[in-house]
């Protein structure tokens, strides 16, 4: 059993004080044991997320310039309905690859330890990079298809810094780790796009400019890597301080997909902020996809005013987790300051969906709605404290390979609708806002989902 039989208590949700009768998040940890190794996990996770977004970023110009080699004759409007849809499929294929494969990942997580996982992550996105650099000099877009779907299990890095974290932290601490590590992504987010815009804006050709931020890209994950050594293996601190019971580890199923499925079947709580992750998962995803093609159509931004745009959205993930979201839970449980997020979320494809009208209405919207990152975590969090700590890595990956099916979806489903509603041919409505005002609706449902799930369930303690 991977959840305790025993019932919760049945007091209400908010006590006779007002106080939530939940986890209290500690507000310092500056005395935390293993601090230095918090550190560097920290940069580790801020330098992927630079590479990143060095590497991302320069993606769409990959398509668009594709688009104009293979078709020049296609006026702007078809050229980035054309890019829109070949784009879809790259953004999507990777979610698909972590899906099948990131339960399998975990489990070896929890197996093997942490930094091995950490080693695969980056190594695919090396390899990713690489493969890139060959379309841009062939001109052919399968090299970056097919390396591009398989860097998916990139992903599976990220997942094992939440399993480290959980393995050198108690229970109260970890709202706050999780909500910390929005610092890690804004600063590699400001950074990113910042490198991005200054090799851009050097005097090269379109191609000789691709390669040498692909390469920048490269060299910064080769740095990321190369942090690994100095990390110690998580797993065995949790074993020696008796979080991991080691004696009930091989009774354990090896098959990841079915202690999901246990877990599922011992905790409907669970399976219901899971549900919660996926919908949020599904509808962070359409700024993500069209904020280039977008921002390109409507306000004639380039690549430099889209760099910007994305190093302030790295300032707004700072404010939001190290400032807002702390400051949140010191009055509210992590389960209120989820749907406090999920608010932030209406708020903003509210905003998005008149963006239409200024420029200044989509970044308000962009600015609320890079609340999602960190509340994602938070209800990592959420998961993360309500399982044993030898089922981390397996647990974590698996919800994020369950929520990288919604965004594998999301891809395909909101990139097509903006090609759809952009192509402005026959009787079609031009409507480039049409995905914000879907995902609108869906964080509508999501909120009013985890008023019930709050209400309802109250969290079970775990065993080791």
């Amino acid at each position: 059993m991977l959840i305790n039989d025993e019932e919760s208590s049945k007091e209400p949700l908010l006590n006779k004080n007002g106080v939530d009768d939940e986890i209290k998040v500690k507000s310092s940890l500056r005395h935390h044991k293993y601090f230095k190794q918090l550190l560097l996990i920290y940069l580790f996770y801020t330098l992927a997320v630079m590479s990143d977004y060095v590497f991302s970023i320069e993606i769409p110009n990959i398509f668009l310039n594709y688009v104009n080699y293979n078709f020049p004759n296609l006026s702007i409007f078809e050229t980035q309905s054309k890019a829109s849809y070949y784009k879809s499929y790259s953004d999507s294929l990777p979610y698909a690859t972590y899906f099948l494969f990131g339960p399998l990942l975990g489990n070896l997580s929890d197996k093997y330890g942490r930094k091995p996982i950490m080693y695969i992550g980056i190594g695919s996105s090396i390899l990713d990079v690489v493969a890139c650099i060959i379309t841009v000099k062939t001109n052919c877009l399968y090299f970056f298809y097919v390396s591009h779907t398989f860097a998916g299990i990139s992903n599976a890095a990220a997942a094992a810094i939440f399993s480290f974290l959980k393995d050198l932290s108690e229970e109260d601490q970890l709202p706050l780790l999780y909500s910390l590590l929005g610092a890690s992504i804004g600063i590699g987010v400001i950074t990113g796009p910042l490198i991005f815009i200054g090799l851009s804006s050097l005097s090269l050709s379109s191609s000789s400019s691709s390669y040498i931020i692909l390469l920048v890209a490269g060299g910064l994950m080769i740095l990321c890597i190369s942090i690994i050594p100095f990390l110690k293996e998580s797993t065995e601190n949790a074993k020696l301080e008796k979080k991991i019971n080691t004696n009930n580890s091989n009774n354990q199923t090896l098959n990841p997909f079915k202690l999901i499925k246990n877990l599922f079947s011992n905790s409907p709580f669970i399976s219901f902020v899971i549900l919660i992750y996926v919908l949020m998962s599904f509808s962070s995803e359409d700024v993500n996809t069209s904020y280039y093609f977008y921002s390109e159509l409507m306000y004639n931004w380039g690549s430099k005013e889209n760099g910007l745009y994305l190093g302030s959205q790295g300032v707004f993930i700072i404010i939001w987790g190290v400032l807002i979201i702390p400051i949140l839970l010191k009055y509210f449980s992590p389960r209120k300051t989820v749907s406090i997020g999920i608010n932030v979320g209406i708020i903003a494809h509210i905003s998005l969906v008149f963006s239409g009208y200024s420029k200044y209405l989509w970044i308000l919207g962009s600015a609320l709605n890079a609340n999602g990152t960190n509340n994602l975590s938070l209800i990592q969090s959420i998961v993360s404290n309500s399982i044993p700590y030898n089922l981390q890595g397996t647990i974590i990956t698996g919800t994020q390979a369950i929520g990288s099916m919604a965004t594998f979806l999301a891809s395909l489903i909101f990139e097509n609708i903006y090609s759809y509603f952009t192509a402005n041919s026959g009787n079609r409505i031009y409507y480039p806002q049409a995905t914000y005002a879907l995902n609108g609706l869906i964080f509508i449902i999501t909120f009013l989902i985890s008023l019930i799930v709050w209400k309802n369930y109250k969290e079970k303690k775990t065993q080791t």
